[in-house]
């Protein structure tokens, strides 16, 4: 995540250079010749940077889409080339859709799971619950320490005229 942010930033930092620029020209007066020329070196400069982004990006979603073993759709209009010809990367249509197929993933797993606590683990659970409770009831009667009766004191006349 670290790195996606410091290729933003880069970005940003490209875009205020260039705005920088285009206004010291703007104070020059200078002719459209030059405002042009610097905004070609503007988009070019900007085309490095979201290749770079969209490399960062389509990479991350690759690596996750292994993971899970989600299919990565091919033909027509899924890959675009890089400005430096070296490589390919996912569209933004294709991203979404990688994405979406990920999460889909994602929560069938977690449904998979979820099914084997809530139908196996849950109920043994409380089964060892209800036997752990009557062990405990039947060692707590088994060794309870049995005590002589008390002998009751003879019934006198006085102890019954004391009440």
């Amino acid at each position: 995540m670290l790195d996606l942010w410091r290729l933003k930033r880069d970005r940003r930092r490209v875009v205020r250079a260039h705005e920088r620029d285009l206004r010291k020209l703007k104070l020059k007066k200078a002719g459209p010749e030059e405002s042009e020329g610097l905004r070609h070196l503007q988009w070019a400069d900007l085309q490095v940077e979201d290749d770079g982004i969209n490399k960062f990006l389509s990479d991350q979603i690759w690596e996750e889409a292994r993971e899970y073993d989600v299919a990565i759709p091919v033909g027509e209009g899924v890959w675009e080339d890089s400005i430096f010809g070296d490589r390919k990367y996912m569209t933004m249509a294709t991203r979404a859709n990688v994405r979406r197929l990920i999460d889909e993933e994602k929560s069938r797993r977690f449904e998979v799971k979820t099914l084997w606590v809530t139908k196996l683990i849950l109920p043994i659970l409380g089964g060892l619950v209800g036997i752990i409770g009557a062990l405990t009831g039947l060692f707590a009667i088994l060794h309870q320490k049995q005590e002589p009766p008390k002998e009751k004191p003879p019934v006198t006349f006085e102890r019954l005229v004391q009440r």
